[in-house]
C-alpha cells in the first residue's frame, strides 16, 4: 500500500468515536511531489477522474446525514 493508504485505514477506528462518518471512496496520489509545479499541485487525468467519484458519495453521506446535524 503507499500513498497514505495504510495510514487512512488506520485512522478510520480513530474517527467513530469522534462521530465522524468514514467513506470508502479515496483518492490515492501516491510521489505527491511528482505532481507539484512551481509550488501548485497538478493532477493527471487519472487523478482528475478520480474526484467525480468521491464528491458523489460525499453528497450522499451529507444527504443522509442531514437529518442527523439538524
Amino acid at each position: 500500500m503507499a500513498a497514505g493508504l495504510r495510514a487512512a485505514t488506520a485512522l478510520k477506528s480513530n474517527v467513530l468515536p469522534l462521530r465522524m462518518i468514514p467513506i470508502l471512496e479515496a483518492i490515492s496520489i501516491p510521489f505527491v511531489s511528482s505532481f507539484v509545479v512551481d509550488g501548485a499541485f497538478v493532477p493527471n487525468d487519472v487523478l482528475r477522474e478520480s474526484v467525480d467519484p468521491l464528491l458523489a458519495e460525499l453528497l450522499k453521506v451529507t444527504e443522509a446525514t442531514a437529518v442527523l446535524r439538524a
